[in-house]
């Protein structure tokens, strides 16, 4: 069975408040050819009551719309349903699509940016009306099949926004946003009414089966950090119908249920929520905790089952396309060694030239990265590594596998110079706490320079680096600068190219980790908080000494002598 998405508007895209013209037929409008590429589609839009003219002989087919008019458009083709006055944005008063932004905004379709604006006045691009587009279509359960692997011949491919990627894909493949004669997308360029009209009339005519049906499978492995690994492929998922962004229901078979979880690629979700996972790179789903263990709260082992159901489609796809974060282990994606290995001095506040550095693993070769990593600590004189992910007999499993690589790592190791801690990754724990201080505490006992890892070098290590930073009097802006260039390293994210995007891994992670060391609450400002007394407080409270918190101060703040 296959539902029908049916418009039904009255004039939601005029350019102004003025009633609409009755116009039906192309041959009313002075400014339409009637061989025109568009005709056919101002014709049917306008005889639908999707369009209006901008006056009463005229469509202006070369204007450009703005984002106020294509939301009220999808409110209105929702029905202008009631909403909570409430909203985030700042500049709606007066605004005629007012009510229609602040639905948006609770559905998810328009994400509330830094500025927190809506920007309704502003010209929407080619990109941003195919993501607005693509929610809608998610949020009303219309499919979302992607042609992405077809859309990658644009020659113009490369221009399309991150952010935009999976809604430029849904809009090729549903054949309502095609490139040129020249096959160029113009991702960037103004949306014009002419434009609008033609993916209006495709719009019209996508449909959607029924809902997937019920997965099941058996829990084939537990991970490290409790996760259950189902024996259901992500490709198998997904071709059933199941789309990332979803919300699903999983019951175990001792009848532990998770109820309306969302279904990521990533974690992108507060500790301790639960999530459906397929991780880029993965062959098969996993049930996860983030930041716990989801084995011991469900009381579920290899062998038990689980049967997935859908909750709601697309009820979190604006959430999976903000976070949604995939690098790759090949050298050739990168710019440099050292970006590839995630390697950098740290060298904010009091902490000295060469003194400390961080970087991915050079001993895990999980990532293909390990021996680049290597390389590059030997070059900086590194005499002391601090190992965050793994425990001793992990180690001795890298030095015996086929492709070890880091020479000079091992030569530290045997020499009793890496202080393995294998550390948990939830760092709210007492027990993450309290290993890292010890381990820092033994630290400060041996030789700098310093280096810092866990295995991609990005959150043990971002905790820890951002401790060791606070403790040496660096600003807020300072840590959370050295926090972000990892991923901008991994991700290409930054403040400039993807404002969005980088404050929402800013307030999820690096702020949220200030506040786990400051001992304050979730949401707290941080501005007026003493980040190196909070550092400090923190350190002494898991048992760090005097002599200990000085001399590792000391060793920071002491040039590499190499």
């Amino acid at each position: 069975m296959k539902k029908t998405l049916t418009l039904a508007l009255t004039g939601a895209l005029v350019l102004s408040l003025a009633a609409p013209a009755l116009a039906a037929e192309t041959s009313a409008f002075t400014d339409v050819a009637e061989k025109a590429w568009y005709a056919d589609a101002v014709s049917y839009v306008t005889a639908e009551g999707i369009m209006s003219g901008t006056g009463k002989t005229t469509f202006s087919p070369a204007a450009t719309v703005t984002r106020g008019m294509v939301i009220q458009t999808l409110y209105n083709l929702a029905g202008t349903p009631a909403v909570d006055a409430k909203t985030s944005f700042t500049d709606l008063d007066g605004k005629w699509y007012g009510t229609a932004a602040v639905w948006a905004e609770q559905e998810g379709l328009a994400a509330v940016p830094a500025d927190k604006t809506f920007a309704g006045d502003r010209t929407i691009t080619r990109a941003e009306l195919a993501v607005l587009l693509s929610r809608y279509a998610a949020l009303t359960g219309v499919s979302s099949e992607e042609g992405g692997m077809a859309m990658r011949e644009a020659p113009d491919y490369d221009q399309i926004p991150s952010w935009a990627l999976e809604g430029m894909s849904f809009c090729y493949y549903a054949d309502i946003l095609k490139g040129d004669s020249r096959g160029y997308l113009n991702p960037n360029g103004a949306a014009q009414r002419a434009e609008l009209a033609q993916i209006l009339m495709q719009f019209s005519s996508l449909t959607q089966t029924e809902a997937p049906d019920p997965m099941s499978g058996a829990v084939r492995e537990i991970e490290k950090y409790g996760h259950a690994v189902l024996d259901i492929s992500i490709a198998d998922f997904e071709k059933a119908g199941f789309a990332l962004g979803d919300t699903v229901d999983v019951v175990f078979d001792n009848g532990y249920t998770l109820s309306g979880i969302p279904y990521f690629n990533g974690y992108y979700v507060d500790k301790g929520e639960a999530m459906l996972r397929a991780y880029p790179g993965d062959t098969y789903l996993a049930v996860c905790i983030n930041y716990g263990k989801l084995n011991e709260t469900a009381g579920v082992q290899v062998g038990s089952t689980a049967t997935i159901s859908l909750a709601q489609k697309g009820a979190e796809r604006d959430t999976q396309e903000l976070n949604s974060l995939v690098y790759t282990d090949e050298r050739s994606d990168y710019s440099s060694d050292a970006v590839f290995a995630n390697f950098r001095a740290v060298t904010v506040g009091d902490i000295a030239e060469g003194a400390l550095y961080r970087s991915a693993s050079p001993v895990n070769n999980e990532h293909g990265r390990a021996s680049y990593a290597d390389a590059l600590i030997q070059k900086a004189g590194v005499k002391t590594v601090l190992n965050l992910a793994d425990h001793k007999e992990d180690i001795d499993g890298y030095l015996a596998a086929e492709d070890f690589a880091s020479p000079y790592y091992k030569s530290l190791y045997e020499a009793g110079s890496v202080i393995p801690l294998g550390m948990p990754v939830d760092y709210s724990s007492e027990s993450f706490g309290a290993d890292l201080t010890a381990g820092l505490a033994k630290l400060s006992q041996q030789p700098g320079p310093y280096l810092v890892h866990c295995t991609e070098g990005k959150d043990r290590a971002g905790f820890t680096s951002a401790l060791l930073e606070c403790l040496m009097g660096a600003s807020l802006d300072e840590v959370v600068a050295d926090y972000m260039v990892s991923y901008e390293n991994y991700y290409g994210v930054t403040q400039a190219g993807q404002p969005e995007k980088y404050q929402l891994i800013v307030k999820n992670n690096i702020l949220d980790m200030l506040r786990t060391i400051a001992g304050v609450e979730k949401d707290a400002d941080l501005s007026g908080v003493d980040l190196q007394a909070a550092a400090e407080d923190y350190l002494t409270g898991f048992g760090m000494t005097a002599e200990q918190l000085t001399a590792l101060k000391t060793n920071l703040s002491t040039p590499a002598s190499h």
